[in-house]
């Protein structure tokens, strides 16, 4: 009976085992993929503006309402780290990146956050 139970025991840590691993990985994909579109975006702005020869206004002229949209939307900055343009209107107004997370684009060359400007709250009261 012993040995039955440590039998039962063992097939059923393995199993949770196997489910929690199959749980990790499927969230990892999930994870991973989530910043596809918003990629996506900004290499398209980079090439028009690089290849295509457009200004930074025409690369970003098509505009994404943050406040009711969650379409991904492009930022251009300068060298200086000065907003140049931006696809994203907050409301009626642009809103700037923070300068914090710039900095490490610096140092890696990228750098992929997720960011809410305003809280939820906020967002369902100002509708």
């Amino acid at each position: 009976m012993k040995k039955l139970i440590k039998i039962w025991l063992t097939l059923m840590l393995a199993g949770v085992f196997t489910v929690g691993c199959v749980y990790v990985v499927s969230q990892q994909i999930v994870r991973q993929g989530a910043d596809a579109p918003a990629a996506a975006i900004a290499y398209e702005t980079v090439i028009d503006m690089v290849d295509k020869g457009q200004s930074a206004g025409e690369a970003a002229s098509v505009k994404t309402d943050i406040t009711l949209s969650l379409q991904p939307f492009a930022m251009v900055y300068d060298n200086d780290k000065n907003l140049i343009t931006t696809s994203a209107g907050y409301g009626s107004e642009k809103y700037q990146f923070p300068a914090s997370a710039l900095n490490v684009v610096d140092e890696n060359h990228d750098n992929r956050i997720t960011w809410q400007p305003q809280k939820v709250c906020d967002l369902r009261q100002s509708q």
